[in-house]
């Protein structure tokens, strides 16, 4: 039996552990951080899990001498923050399929990672790194590197949180000062400051075993802008005769043998503009959003990230995979456009009479007060949708959209 650890587990966490175990993988849930209430309401799931081991204040050494014990055979990141100590244990213990703590930095960091494909003739945004607090040789470098609008985000952080528009000088430096100076999932003393990239915004999903990478599935965000920030509307798969297909999958295959993403997950989102991708993160785990990305990859297609690890891990990964759609699927995000309203029972009864309906995750507490979102975190429900005839899945989606703008929903 393979013995996997997963270094702070908080991306879908039901979805990886229960999937693993269905391969007859034992996993590890290795907890390095505190656990906030925040985490624990939405991300933190260590009953999925085989083992669990929470390392607050251990010492690597003992991380990793416990590891041993457990036979562990690979290490996967579960989370961004987890990089580097993962990468250092790793080389440690499971040294034939590690990657290189020298570049960790390209796997987790927003600016390091765009700094290094560039550095190798990948197109990449055009950047500038920048603390907290801005000095006038950052706004001068701002000024003569890059022109208005502006994206700023933190090196790191999860579900867009910390990230903005911005039109002036003056709003970049009140999105800075509103942002907390410590916070679980964002690092809050680096920012990058890029360019404003026109394009519709893929991912591609991927499993990377000793530098051989398979191709889970290929999706599209579907965003609009409110209040500065991008929100979500629905993630679709992408049916390969789309050229965009080719185009991401060849692009982010180059990021991450560039950024020598060699062992693991990654759901690697890119930028399709007029002159073709551009690097927007590598994400080095498992896709979020309560697995519902997984489920439309094992719709599908008949499998999942977890699916094709255990496939490359044991050998028995096929030679050809057929992308073809014969189904579709999409994921819906639920949002509150209402201030102050109190969320009431999501009306599953209106969503079950949907031909396409197969679930819904509602992601906040009856009761509580919810206002118009600002980041990916403040989605108030999932829904998926699958059908073997798309256009079923369009018009649903679009009724699920006009419940939601006529406030029906919850």
């Amino acid at each position: 039996m393979w013995t996997i650890a997963i270094f702070d587990p908080f991306s879908s966490p039901q979805f990886l552990g229960e999937a693993l175990r269905r391969r007859k993988i034992r996993s590890v849930a290795v907890y390095t951080r505190e656990i906030s209430p925040e985490i624990c309401a939405h991300l933190y799931a260590p009953q999925f899990f085989d083992v669990v081991l929470h390392t607050q204040g251990w010492a690597e050494m003992e991380v990793e001498k416990y590891l041993k014990r457990l036979a562990t055979s690979y290490v996967l990141y579960g989370n961004e923050f987890a990089v580097p100590l993962a990468d250092r244990i790793a080389r440690v213990i499971t040294p034939q399929s590690a990657n290189d703590p020298a570049t960790s930095d390209c796997r987790w960091n927003k600016y390091a990672m765009n700094q290094c494909i560039t550095e190798h003739d990948l197109p990449g945004i055009r950047q500038v790194m920048i603390p907290a607090f801005l000095s006038q040789e950052d706004r001068q470098a701002i000024r003569n590197t890059l022109k208005f609008p502006l994206i700023v985000k933190p090196v790191q952080a999860g579900g867009t949180q910390g990230m903005a528009k911005c039109e002036t000088m003056a709003e970049i430096e009140t999105h800075l000062e509103g942002i907390p100076g410590e916070h679980l999932a964002l690092c809050a003393s680096q920012f990058v400051v890029q360019e404003f990239i026109h394009g519709e915004e893929y991912f591609v999903d991927t499993v990377s075993v000793q530098g051989e990478h398979q191709i889970s599935g290929v999706f599209h965000n579907v965003k609009h802008y409110f209040s500065h920030s991008n929100i979500y509307q629905r993630t679709e798969i992408v049916d390969p005769t789309d050229p965009a297909w080719k185009q991401c999958t060849e692009y982010v295959l180059k990021v991450l043998d560039i950024t020598g993403f060699h062992n693991g997950f990654a759901h690697t989102e890119v930028f399709m503009t007029e002159h073709g991708p551009l690097l927007l993160e590598i994400n080095p785990r498992i896709s979020g959003a309560s697995g519902y990305i997984q489920k439309i990859t094992r719709l599908v297609y008949g499998w999942s990230q977890p699916d094709l690890l255990a496939d490359a891990l044991s050998c028995s990964s096929p030679l050809y995979r057929d992308y073809t759609l014969h189904s579709y699927g999409i994921m819906v995000y639920l949002n509150n456009w209402q201030e102050n309203h109190q969320l009431s029972e999501l009306k599953l009864s209106l969503l079950q009479g949907l031909p396409s309906f197969q679930e819904t995750t509602m992601l906040f507490p009856l009761g509580v007060l919810v206002n118009p979102p600002v980041n990916l975190l403040q989605t108030i429900a999932f829904v998926l949708l699958h059908h073997p005839d798309r256009q079923v899945v369009e018009k649903d989606f679009r009724q699920i959209m006009a419940w939601e703008k006529a406030g029906m929903l919850f």
